[in-house]
């Protein structure tokens, strides 16, 4: 997402609008060599299915997973966590081009910048994602080996410590009295921050998805969280174009920001079920082992039968 803004700016800055749509196509053809691991084999199963299921147990894989307390809250906090996202990547640019005053057409600031000031702001921006992403793996690392339920904790505390900085991000003082290539710096240097800051929560809710789900269900939570997800980036728009109705697009930009603390909120909540829904996955996968002549979808009758595996 970000770097497509990026790279609409510089292109289109040079050689129009419609340039953009003819480099994309080229990016998207990466996705031709990659290769998707099989179901079930990072737990160790080794026996992945490969035929298609018939409708009825699709259906009770989303009425399983929605009775798992921890899929529930991360389902919820993706609609308030996305809906920011959505403005950001329609909105974002253009209010650093107009309202903050940096040019969205060629021009110098630095000789390793001759180009679009809010194109340019908008790798830093990225950069910092780049860092938050692989920051997030170490973060997950550390807290599954010191105490799991510590990671949601730490993912609200990454949403609270956002808030302030895009405060300060769209505050007029951090642009007036000072010279263009200054300002330009201290925009970097925060779009950075909040970069890293805002995507260590993506990839650290990704991963609690999968660790509380059956390898056969994960698929089936993976949809679910996305639908939230694109639900949250079309109604971020929405809500957005209303609040202009009321005051400016940096106050609406702050008050969309908002809901970010509704994604935290829902986030500190998963410290209190993660524990439980991992180790009934934990467990779950541990019978499996024990019978490994077993399909999975034989497991999951045998599942509505023993005691010991309803709770999963």
């Amino acid at each position: 997402m970000l770097a497509g803004q990026t790279i609409c700016g510089y292109v289109s800055s040079h050689f129009g609008w419609r340039s953009y749509f003819r480099v994309i196509p080229f990016l998207g053809m990466i996705s031709f060599f990659i290769q998707l691991p099989s179901r079930g084999e990072s737990d160790g199963l080794g026996r992945p299915e490969k035929h298609s299921k018939p409708l009825q147990m699709n259906f009770r894989e989303v009425l399983r997973s929605i009775r798992v307390g921890s899929n529930v809250l991360l389902f919820l906090q993706g609609l308030p966590g996305s809906i920011p996202w959505g403005v950001y990547s329609s909105y974002l640019h253009d209010i650093l081009a107009n309202e903050k005053k940096f040019s969205a057409d060629s021009v110098s600031i630095f000789s390793f910048f001759p180009h679009s000031q809010a194109s340019s702001l908008f790798i830093f921006f990225g950069i910092g994602a780049a860092f938050g992403n692989v920051l997030s793996g170490l973060v997950c690392r550390f807290f599954y080996r010191v105490n799991r339920s510590y990671l949601p904790l730490a993912v609200a505390i990454g949403y609270l410590i956002s808030m302030p900085l895009l405060s300060v991000l769209f505050s007029p003082s951090l642009s007036e009295g000072l010279s263009v290539s200054v300002s330009f710096l201290l925009h970097a240097l925060l779009l950075a921050v909040l970069g890293v800051l805002l995507n260590i929560p993506g990839p650290a809710l990704k991963s609690i998805l999968l660790n509380v789900n059956r390898p056969q269900c994960r698929g089936t939570a993976t949809a679910i969280g996305e639908v939230f997800n694109n639900a949250g980036r079309i109604v971020g728009p929405i809500v957005f174009t209303q609040m202009l109705r009321e005051g400016d697009r940096v106050a609406a930009m702050l008050k969309i920001s908002g809901f970010f603390y509704v994604s935290a909120a829902l986030s500190f909540l998963l410290r209190f079920t993660i524990e439980r829904d991992e180790d009934a996955v934990q467990e779950y996968v541990q019978n499996m082992k024990l019978s490994p002549l077993t399909p999975m979808s034989n497991h999951e009758e045998k599942t509505e039968k023993d005691p010991l595996l309803q709770h999963a």
